[in-house]
């Protein structure tokens, strides 16, 4: 299902950071991806608070009046993802694979089947079944939205990623219409296994749901490392400032 098992793609876990200084990180990342001076990689990470906005949102599906988000410290960031309106936060893992889908068959459905199948395995590794559904991206279990996904590609190379709540604010959710769907609610692991859930185990569940799902081999690195790397292992370039960014 994955490209080669001699793939190198560098792993880097973040911590709790601004959407903003993330998304920067991606696109500068992406660049240098697209001009194949980097190996692939995938961002790990959960955001401060913040509500995101996709190619298909519409103002009608944020709910909140702008002095509740100000009071909530809830700011609104545009992005140049797919999707609708997303709400990001603390307990909430997002991974953001900079992949060159030369190596992965070149199509962007499979892409976001594979985002897919990685939240599920991560959902059955905690004692929870989720399941797609055909009618809306993304990954479901009986109590709702467990995960989200939305891409952007450009010359094959994707960037933006996938969702998984693990335990963040349930509260924050009734401030949008999340994705736009209005019919259907948002849950999260914790919610539905209803006792505490690890976020450090479902990262690490996260790395190896996505090592099985897209196949090759994933090297931990730290941030700032990632400029070191060439394709062919050379380093070229020192650190410089990474941050230190859905759906």
């Amino acid at each position: 299902m994955g490209a080669s098992a001699a793939r190198k793609t560098l792993w880097v876990e973040l911590g709790i950071e601004g959407y903003l200084e993330i998304w920067d990180l991606q696109r500068e990342l992406w660049e240098l991806r697209i001009s194949r001076e980097i190996p692939d990689v995938v961002l790990v990470v959960e955001h401060l608070p913040c509500i995101t906005w996709g190619g298909g949102a519409r103002p009608e599906h944020i709910l909140a009046e702008q002095y509740e988000l100000d009071q909530a410290g809830i700011p609104v960031h545009g992005t140049d993802r797919g999707g609708g309106v997303s709400y990001h936060g603390p307990g909430q893992v997002v991974i953001y694979p900079i992949l060159d889908l030369g190596d992965y068959g070149r199509d962007v459905h499979v892409h976001v089947r594979r985002l897919e199948e990685v939240m599920i395995r991560v959902s059955a590794a905690a004692g929870l079944h989720a399941f797609r559904d055909p009618a809306f991206p993304g990954i479901w279990g009986a109590g709702g939205k467990l995960g989200a996904v939305g891409v952007s590609v450009r010359r094959w190379v994707t960037m933006h990623g996938a969702a998984l709540n693990v335990c963040p604010c349930m509260a924050h959710f009734e401030l949008i219409v999340p994705c736009g769907i209005t019919h259907r609610p948002v849950t999260s692991l914790e919610k539905m296994l209803e006792h505490p859930v690890s976020v450090d185990v479902v990262r690490r569940q996260m790395r190896d749901a996505f090592c099985d799902v897209f196949g090759g081999l994933l090297e931990d690195v730290e941030a700032g490392d990632v400029y070191a790397y060439r394709e062919d292992g050379v380093v070229e370039k020192t650190a410089h400032g990474m941050a230190a960014q859905g759906i």
